[in-house]
């Protein structure tokens, strides 16, 4: 494995697990309340920003590290609106 990839996968490690599993945290004290639907849009952003770093840029930094926040955030919002609109909640 070249340096280039070990520090790409450390900082993945240092910036995304302990988002997502804050994520997952709040997802499961709001699992009655539709917190599946945000924790799928956590993911699916996850994919989206993983790719994104990896192809496009060739790793991640700190404004692709916010885009992440950012549009997990915005999406997590849209799955909880569409929860309450669907019903679910």
């Amino acid at each position: 494995m070249t340096i280039k990839k070990r520090l790409f996968l450390s900082n993945i490690l240092m910036i995304v697990i302990p988002a997502c599993l804050g994520v997952l945290a709040v997802a499961a004290a709001l699992l009655d309340l539709g917190g599946w639907a945000l924790v799928l849009a956590a993911c699916a952003v996850f994919v989206r920003y993983y790719h994104a770093a990896k192809n496009q840029f060739g790793g991640t930094t700190g404004d692709l590290a916010g885009w992440f926040l950012q549009k997990a955030e915005f999406w997590m919002l849209a799955a909880l609106a569409a929860s309450q609109w669907g019903g679910i909640l």
